[in-house]
């Protein structure tokens, strides 16, 4: 009875064994096939990851901070103010050896430019000019005694003098010092003019960088309109002769009053120049602009005069 018993401990200590046997063979056989899934996984995420930082990366080339970016620039330089008259005005004021002097000025410009693409950008501005223009003429003019206002020795006129910008009623006096032989004195007046003029430009361009926007030295071209409003046009002559030895100008005594004239006028621009890297995001500008008058400043029936402009401007530009 012994023996059997302990054949019986023999048999169930073998199956026993054969189950832990096969228990390590199932894990075995478990690990080797959820192994190459694993390792399946981990190359898929490792996947998503390149791919989520290649599409970042695909992002960030897409949209470069200089497309965001904001540029504002300040710039000042010589402005040559050029009248276009019309031929019928200068006709007819040809006996009278009507003159006008073209002149240079001043503009400032502060700018503000968006970036549109990598060689576009969108510029609106806003310029102050000045300049001063000088125009003459001569004139017949009568001095009359009999016109004189009792002891007084002088005579009040009021006339049109010939302007660049229309016909002005001016006020003067002319006095006498000496006698004459004739109750009327003919008088070739010469009329010497000096003209002040402020302007407000609002001009709105595009901008072309041919060779980009990066880079030590970068051309620029473009193009664009220009919004005008004439702020001022002092008149005041600046010298009347009389070219007589009895009969004179009264200093002080001229008054010129004001015209009508178009005080909003349109123009259209092209510009070519350079923008130089100082430090980053720091540019010296350098910029010449032609603008055009697409419309008169004084028009009445077939006399007009327009205006053209010739600026060389030097500047700084910041980018933000």
């Amino acid at each position: 009875m012994k023996s059997s018993t302990n054949l019986s401990g023999a048999i169930t200590r073998g199956h026993a064994s054969t189950d832990w046997r096969l228990s390590s063979s199932v894990k075995s056989e478990l690990v080797e096939a959820i192994s190459p899934l694993g390792a399946m996984l981990e190359q898929q995420q490792l996947q998503s990851s390149i791919d989520l930082g290649a599409e970042s990366r695909a992002v960030e080339v897409e949209l470069p901070k200089a497309d965001r970016s904001v540029e504002l620039a300040l710039a000042v330089g010589p402005m040559y103010w050029k009248h276009r008259i019309s031929d019928q005005y200068t006709s007819d004021l040809s006996p009278f050896d009507f003159n006008y002097q073209d002149n240079f000025g001043y503009a400032a410009r502060l700018q503000a430019s968006k970036p549109l693409t990598k060689i576009l950008s969108l510029e609106l501005g806003l310029d102050y000019e000045r300049v001063n223009i000088s125009s003459g003429h001569n004139s017949n003019i009568e001095y009359t005694i009999q016109n004189e206002p009792g002891a007084d020795q002088v005579n009040d006129y009021e006339v049109s003098l010939a302007t660049p910008y229309g016909l002005m009623k001016t006020e003067f006096t002319f006095f006498r010092n000496a006698e004459v032989e004739d109750e009327t004195v003919a008088l070739l007046v010469d009329f010497k003019n000096e003209h002040l003029i402020q302007n407000l430009r609002i001009p709105l361009s595009l901008r072309v960088h041919p060779l980009g926007r990066y880079g030590k030295l970068r051309p620029v071209l473009g193009a664009g309109l220009g919004t005008n409003y004439l702020l001022e046009l002092r008149n005041a002559p600046s010298s009347i002769n009389t070219n007589h030895s009895a009969v004179h100008y009264q200093y002080g005594s001229a008054v010129m009053l004001d015209q009508d004239i178009k005080r909003w006028h349109f123009d259209l621009s092209l510009d070519a120049g350079f923008d130089i890297t100082l430090l980053d995001g720091l540019d010296l500008q350098l910029n010449y602009q032609f603008s055009k008058g697409l419309s008169p400043l004084f028009e009445l029936e077939k006399y007009k005069t327009s205006v053209d402009r010739h600026y060389l401007s030097l500047g700084i530009r910041r980018r933000f």
